[in-house]
């Protein structure tokens, strides 16, 4: 089935060039071609598309207002920013409103392999209705405390990109927020940046502080006391499980490290859209399971149709992360469902996240714990490496009110 793609742009010289640079496009694509936002808002009227790609800076109605109206009525449609501008001010603007952020001349292969992971991803979710909800987010909440402790460090005298990001990378929230700039293709990188260091340096100070002040939400804290916990705990245990990922990703493959703790520090980042979207019924879960993991994601899919693990992976892939650290997120819970036999960030992860929470409880090795999958380790020949990971990440246990 053809993907039904809508390009915008002021400039009929520009449209002709996409016309001509995507002709080869033309057997997987239906394509339409508009010169204006509201000429693509009554179109839209009449049919349906599954991407939209726009530039941002129009005469008649820039890309900004026109992407806003675009998610208010058709939230489901992926919204992409194709521009040869990159100023602050409307990168900022546009990492609200669009799901990834393009340049001119527009490069095929590159469009390509962003909407196939995207479709991908979103193929894993069984309830269409949340396909919505994910794609109409902005951002994830920031913590208080690493809020003002980002704002402290970003206004001293010195402040350094590598301290920054080392308090930064503590943060679901504003890790995957930042991660999606640098990773949209305004700054004319090669490669995907996964360390939150080196993206805080690429984007510099302004870029960073811009962000951390317009992504400013977070959770009441006035919250329910058992909610209030489980935000503390979740925050805990994404930190520690990205740590520890690192870790074993560090012995297995050090190329890896940066991939496997961001994956690890995500994990568990669809939880975070569920309590945001839908309060009442995730609180009900939350008390219910007594946050235990197995009952989390049972009453996930009882209620919703859906876990955690998809409706993270697809908002990631929407955000345009690397494709390693979607998986991993997508298959933290059934690994033998990934198709890959050899040691990836998923592996790092689907460990981490078990050592994570074995360290937060009492729970047996994990060996013997049912919930583990054994075969998937069996089958990647690394069942042997199971004890010297767990060895070495006996000492990571981080403190149980450190977000507090």
């Amino acid at each position: 089935m053809k993907r039904r793609i809508l390009f915008v742009d002021d400039e009929p010289n520009v449209l002709q060039g996409l016309k001509r640079v995507l002709r080869e496009m033309r057997n997987e694509w239906d394509m339409d071609f508009v010169e204006s936002g509201n000429k693509a808002l009554e179109i839209l009227q009449k049919s349906s598309f599954d991407v939209i790609v726009s530039d941002i800076r129009m005469k008649e109605m820039d890309g900004i207002e026109f992407f806003k109206k675009v998610m208010n009525l058709y939230p489901k449609i992926i919204r992409i920013v194709l521009s040869g501008q990159s100023d602050k001010e409307f990168t900022i603007k546009s990492s609200h409103i669009a799901h990834q952020y393009l340049v001119k001349p527009c490069d095929p292969d590159e469009l390509k392999s962003r909407l196939s992971h995207i479709y991908e991803i979103q193929g894993a979710l069984s309830n269409n209705s949340l396909i919505d909800v994910v794609s109409k987010i902005k951002t994830l909440p920031i913590l208080p405390t690493i809020y003002t402790e980002i704002l402290k460090a970003l206004e001293s005298f010195d402040a350094n990109t590598n301290d920054i990001g080392k308090i930064i990378s503590k943060d679901v929230g504003i890790t995957a927020k930042i991660l999606q700039l640098v990773n949209s293709a305004f700054l004319g990188l090669r490669t995907r940046i996964v360390n939150i260091e080196q993206a805080v340096t690429y984007l510099g100070i302004d870029i960073i502080k811009s962000l951390v002040l317009s992504n400013y939400i977070f959770y009441n804290v006035d919250a329910k006391k058992n909610i209030k916990n489980f935000i503390n705990k979740l925050w805990n245990h994404s930190l520690s499980t990205g740590i520890i990922s690192r870790l074993i990703a560090y012995k297995e493959n050090p190329d890896l490290v940066d991939c496997a703790f961001l994956a690890g520090l995500l994990h568990d980042c669809g939880k975070i859209i569920f309590l945001i979207n839908f309060p009442d019924q995730y609180e009900t879960i939350i008390e219910s399971s007594q946050s235990k993991e197995n009952v989390i994601f049972e009453k996930e899919m009882g209620i919703f149709g859906t876990s955690h693990a998809e409706i993270g992976a697809y908002l990631m892939s929407l955000w345009g992360l690397p494709m390693p650290v979607i998986e991993a997120i997508l298959y933290h819970h059934f690994p033998l469902k990934y198709s890959k036999q050899e040691f990836t960030p998923l592996t790092s992860v689907y460990v981490a996240n078990f050592l994570s929470r074995k360290n937060e409880s009492t729970e047996n090795d994990l060996e013997e714990n049912p919930s583990f999958e054994i075969e998937y380790l069996s089958k990647l020949r690394l069942l042997n490496r199971l004890p010297i990971w767990q060895n070495s990440c006996q000492g990571i246990i981080l403190e149980e009110n450190l977000h507090e």
